[in-house]
């Protein structure tokens, strides 16, 4: 069965929350295709990595939250699908680089067959917004 570009990310975002809550990336690593784009805003990650360059820097992300015991429960507040593309916003709470971790996200994925191709995550302001025009 063909699955729409919806479905594919739908399942990829669940993949990525149980990433946060349990420090089991692998399955949502699964998602992502070899030319990945990964756009992060802070940190040692920050910036626009493009193929061949995205999914190393996002394998190296997601392991240094796994080996940091980073724990995050993200409560969706809105989707948004457009095409190719979703937007996921939420809030969040947990355990971050060892300190308690109160926060907003918005998470932007865009899908191509069955992989995601890219990832864009957003900290701060713009989630309120995106819950204000819902």
């Amino acid at each position: 069965m063909h699955q729409t570009s919806r479905d594919v990310l739908e399942a990829a975002y669940q993949k990525f929350l149980n990433g946060w809550a349990t420090g089991d990336w692998q399955p949502f690593l699964d998602e992502l295709s070899e030319d990945l784009i990964f756009q992060y805003p802070a940190g040692t990650f920050r910036g626009r990595h493009l193929a061949p360059d995205g999914k190393p820097a996002m394998v190296a992300w997601a392991n240094g939250h796994k080996e940091a015991g980073d724990r995050i429960q993200i409560t969706p507040s809105l989707s948004i699908f457009q095409d190719d593309w979703g937007i996921f916003a939420a809030n969040s709470t947990g355990t971050y680089n060892g300190e308690p971790y109160d926060g907003n996200e918005a998470y932007f994925l865009r899908a191509q067959g069955d992989q995601i191709v890219e990832y864009r995550e957003y900290i701060g302001d713009i989630v309120g917004w995106l819950s204000d025009i819902q």
